[in-house]
């Protein structure tokens, strides 16, 4: 039946054959261990006996073990070849069609126009198929189908490879391939089984106990094999060695027996030195025969993770060494998905994992133009394997899976960077990761005030031609500012099992330059010496006890606002700190010193807040979470929380004038801090009866709660009680109140229960909705708390602590949930169609506003903020691309909305998202519009733009937009920018090579900078 297949499709006959699988033939070749994987458009899925058939088409991509196909379309036989109890093996027959990845050099991976391929795979995992479009039917028979005529064409492809297998081989011996081609059929079948190796003599003993010595990563193992395949093999022997000459297409592979590593290499012609006598078998050899391997013309060799091409290439197999001319290297850094291409005079393999390249050049794009390049008069490639790294946790179960990841290290001398060929940059030596370059960020920028700059951020490590240690990093900054002067800074980082930490250093040593600040306003300066200095450590003594300590110094109020705007807005508090803490089971422990060095507040939320920070001069706190008192009896019932603290603390007040911040008169600096231009928060302060003297103060606070329940309804009853006591009477601040303590006390319970119907009925095309549930989750919280001291008569060194809410409150709220089904037959997924929160609160008049918006925190309701309002929050997913969000806090005393938000969100897959939101907040009678959106034009060019509207003021606050190409080797941009406050315009062209974390950019106008965040 096969030979008349086999025969029917010499002849040209195209009826389809019936479908038989694999008729029984098992490949004899030895099994390889990796993966089994199919990606494709469309797939059809069916089953022949013990046979599993697929036909991919669309965009598919194979991989079989170490080797991707990548095809217009392809037909699959698998079948289960390993014995029940046994780590599975599959048999698998492929045949593609139009073979070949555009987007790979001609040097690398597979061509060809239909491609017939063999394997015997020990698979790792499952084997995984991802689709667009599955059918569960072999295709329908006709010649007008593309598919199906390719797939009569691969069932006449299989047939004669299963004939070829079953026929006596006259042929001699082909290579041990683990993926053989059948379209080679002058080798004969496919052959893996170990030939009996002859007695060693001295030379083989000799040789055997070389290689015995020498390290796990030799390009030849002493327990190797190579098998040579070609058309014509000749033996010519010597006294002193034997050579076999191979011509007419050659295949040579290398493999290790013990660790199935595989280096496959072909050629036009190949000799292959062995040591002299006779040879039982001139295709197939053993590493101790054999003494070097000679290939020339058109060489490509791989093993799966380094790929090269030139004209020549000789291994010395007794050496473990390998040298080849004119060469194209090739190989994949998997820890940053970083593809790495070396062009050199001479290559020379010292190592299975390492290379010597003289008068090289490499890039992470192919030769055929690279538009970024680094030239090098010598490098060294070496491949290490690294601890696998987490991007997130949804990977860490893969990470377990695969502890390790390869990463491509360099070590070059005399390094040019070149841009499409033409120098830019030289720099004596270079070390480090491959995907590391020497300049992390380079940009020239032009801002009012400061001019123009250029400024560049360097990989010290890679630069000073020193190995990076795995866990620290080492940033150096160079600026130089042309009306300014020159900045210089530093940052560096460390992270290992039991020690965190950075330190961030920047500095302008002869400042005479101009800030914008936030207002728009500007201030000069005249030869300031200027800098920010911070760091910060954390180590893990043991698994109870941890240390922390902090530092920070900056030199003038202005500085981080001129240079690092964003650590202003967004990093917490700039102090000095040492604190050791001690977790154990449900208790904590942490003894803690802080304090500041300036006379200044930099961050701006605590400037806008409270205008000062507090030092602590030692302070011991200690807490316990959830002791359950009746765990024998009645477990869980009865909880009891505890805390205390003792210390001793000050104030630090801001001195600072708000007209040496920007803020000049006095409608900018009322507006701000609710004081004139030319006063501080210090003069503000002390005239409230406020100042920096030390005060000791202890405190405590005992919680005990009731977990009850009555049938499906959740009552937790509680009681706290909390004593704070000064050494201080604050008579200043508040002459009213005597008392060196206060006692405070509350009591309240929480009510919560669920409700829920299914709608098996309900469904809409129009709202995409198939089955609702309706999820209602009512809660109330009813709350009295009273003090012998008003928070308004203590000075707040905490909030936890002093600013404490008394009076009664109470809130009554509902979180409704609407899920529904989405994704059609098949792939039916849950989703949160409509949730909607809305809560009550109501307090008594005793209960002082602490701010303008009402907040609840059902947690501690002593936190809240008293008042009489509604809070609604609402997200509403139309359908899985466009989403509706929206918030509320209406103020029933001012009868009033006193803060709201609006938004949407369209996110069309990975190729177009806009967002747009409006905000209000009424205190500050303040309304702006946010806007932003990336569209993917092409796979090569995408925008992106972005804008923040002040509604009220009826200008741009901030507006940008942003033009991106990708090139094969890296990213280039062109941004322009406006921001109406300060009147400054950008214009700026953005920069990153493929594959390198971050990216640089050249700018002409403001940009942010992160660094030291």
């Amino acid at each position: 039946m096969l030979a008349a297949l086999a025969a029917a499709t010499a002849l040209g006959q195209t009826a389809q054959p019936e479908p038989q699988g694999f008729a029984g033939v098992r490949f004899t070749q030895a099994p390889a261990t990796g993966k089994l994987t199919f990606k494709a458009l469309r797939a059809n899925v069916w089953r022949e006996g013990n046979t599993r058939r697929l036909l991919l088409s669309g965009d598919t991509r194979v991989r079989i073990a170490q080797y991707e196909f990548v095809a217009k379309r392809a037909a699959v036989w698998m079948e289960p070849v390993s014995a029940p109890n046994e780590p599975p093996v599959m048999q698998v027959f492929a045949v593609f069609d139009e073979l070949g990845d555009p987007a790979q050099p001609s040097s690398i991976g597979f061509q060809a126009n239909r491609l017939p391929v063999r394997a015997v795979i020990r698979v790792e995992g499952k084997v995984e198929l991802s689709t667009d479009a599955i059918t569960n039917t072999p295709p329908v028979a006709s010649k007008d189908d593309p598919d199906a005529a390719f797939e009569a064409e691969a069932q006449a492809a299989l047939a004669a490879s299963l004939t070829r297998t079953t026929t006596p081989a006259t042929a001699p011996p082909p290579l041990p391939t683990v993926i053989s081609a059948a379209a080679a059929p002058a080798f004969g079948p496919a052959r893996s089984e170990p030939l009996p190796a002859p007695p060693p003599g001295p030379i083989e003993q000799q040789a055997t106990a070389k290689l015995a010595g020498q390290p796990r990563d030799v390009i030849f193992a002493k327990d190797g094999l190579i098998t040579l395949g070609a058309k014509d093999l000749t033996v010519v022997s010597g006294e002193d060695e034997n050579s076999v000459v191979a011509s007419g297409g050659v295949i040579l592979v290398y493999q290790d027996t013990r660790s199935n590593r595989t280096l496959q290499l072909t050629a036009e012609r190949a000799v292959v030195f062995t040591d002299p006598g006779q040879l039982a078998d001139m295709a197939r050899f053993t590493i101790a025969q054999v003494r070097g391997v000679f290939l020339e013309g058109d060489v490509t060799g791989s093993d799966g993770k380094y790929t090269i091409r030139g004209p020549q290439i000789y291994y010395d197999v007794r050496a473990n060494r390998a040298v080849m001319l004119d060469a194209v290297f090739w190989t994949y850094d998997e820890k940053r998905r970083l593809p790495l291409y070396v062009r050199a005079k001479t290559v020379r393999q010292t190592a299975a994992d390492q290379f010597q390249a003289e008068h090289a050049e490499f890039t992470n794009s192919a030769f055929f133009e690279p538009e970024l390049s680094i030239g090098a008069s010598s490098v060294t490639i070496t491949r290490k394997d690294v601890p696998a790294e987490a991007e997130s946790p949804l990977d860490a179960a893969a990470a377990k899976r695969a502890p390790t990841q390869s990463t491509t290290l360099l070590q070059a001398d005399d390094v040019t960077m070149r841009g499409v060929g033409v120098p830019f940059f030289y720099w004596p030596t270079y070390a480090g990761d491959a995907s590391q370059p020497p300049i992390r960020d380079f940009r020239v920028e032009n801002r009012n005030g400061s001019g123009v700059a250029i400024k560049a951020t360097i990989n010290a490590y890679s630069l000073l031609g020193l190995q990076k240690p795995a866990d620290r990093t080492w940033e150096l900054m160079t600026d130089v500012y042309f009306e300014r002067g020159l900045g210089i800074g530093t940052r560096l980082g460390w992270n290992n099992e039991s020690n965190k930490g950075g330190l961030f250093v920047y500095t302008l040593p002869y400042d005479v330059g101009t800030d914008v600040l936030k207002p728009g306003t500007k201030l000069e300066h005249d030869g300031d010496f200027r800098g920010i200095f911070t760091g910060e450590h954390r180590w893990r003594m043991d698994e109870k006890w941890s240390l922390f300590a902090e530092a920070s110094y900056i030199t003038d109020a202005t500085f981080i606002d001129a240079f690092f705007e964003n650590l202003g807005e967004t990093r917490r508090e700039f102090t000095n700190r040492l604190r050791a803490d001690r977790v154990a089971g449900n208790s904590a422990l942490s003894i803690e010193s802080k304090g500041t060095f300036n006379d200044f507040i930099s961050n701006e939320w605590l400037l806008q807040s409270q205008g000062y920070s507090v030092n602590k001069l030692g302070e011991a706190s200690y807490a316990r979470q959830a002791d359950d008192l009746l765990k024998e009896a009645y477990p869980g019932l009865l909880s009891y929380w505890s805390e205390y603290r003792v210390g001793g603390m000050q104030m630090a007040f801001d001195e600072i004038q708000a007209r040496k911040r920007g803020f000049t008169t006095d409608y900018l600096a009322q507006r701000a801090f609710g004081f004139n231009a030319d006063q501080s928060y210090g003069d503000i302060l002390r005239a409230q009866g406020l100042n920096e003297s030390t005060v000791v103060r202890g405190d405590t606070r005992q919680e005990l709660t009731l977990n009850a329940a009555a049938g499906p309804v959740k009552l937790t009853p509680f009681v706290v009680g909390r004593v704070t006591g000064y050494d201080n009477k604050f008579e200043a601040y508040s002459p009213d109140e005597n008392d060196y303590a206060r006692l405070w006390g509350s009591v309240g319970m929480r009510v919560s229960t669920e409700m829920q119907a299914v709608y098996d009925t309900a469904d809409s095309r129009l709202f995409d909705i198939h089955r609702l549930r309706h999820v209602v989750q009512p809660n109330a919280t009813i709350w009295y708390g009273g003090t012998t001291v008003d928070s308004s008569a203590l000075p707040i060194y905490d909030e936890s602590v002093e600013s404490l809410t008394n009076g009664s409150m109470a809130r009554v709220g509902a979180t409704q949930i609407l899920q529904t089904q989405r994704g059609g037959p098949g792939r039916w997924h849950s989703v949160d169609l409509l949730t909607v929160s809305t809560d009550f609160v109501f307090s008594s008049g005793e209960a002082n506003s602490k701010s303008p918006i009402g907040r609840f925190f059902d947690y501690r309701p002593e936190y809240a903020n008293p008042g009489n309002y509604f809070i609604g929050d609402l997200t509403y997913r139309v359908t899985d691309s466009l989403a509706l969000t929206g918030a509320t806090v209406y103020d029933f005393d001012l009868s009033q909305q006193a803060f709201g938000s609006a938004g949407v969100i369209i996110r069309q897959g990975p190729h177009f998202s806009i967002s747009s939101d409006v905000r209000f907040i009424n205190e500050l009678d303040s309304t702006y519009w946010n806007m932003g959106a990336t569209y993917e034009l092409t796979n090569k060019y995408s925008v992106f733009a972005g804008a923040a509207y002040d509604l009220n003021a009826g200008g741009f606050q901030t507006s940008y937009v942003e033009v991106r190409r990708q090139f094969s080797a890296m990213l280039l941009g062109v941004s322009l920018g406006y921001n109406e406050i300060t009147g400054e315009t950008s214009f700026g062209f953005v920069f990153r090579p493929n594959g390198v974390v971050g990216e640089g950019r050249l700018t002409s106008g403001s940009s942010s900078n992160e660094f030291g965040s």
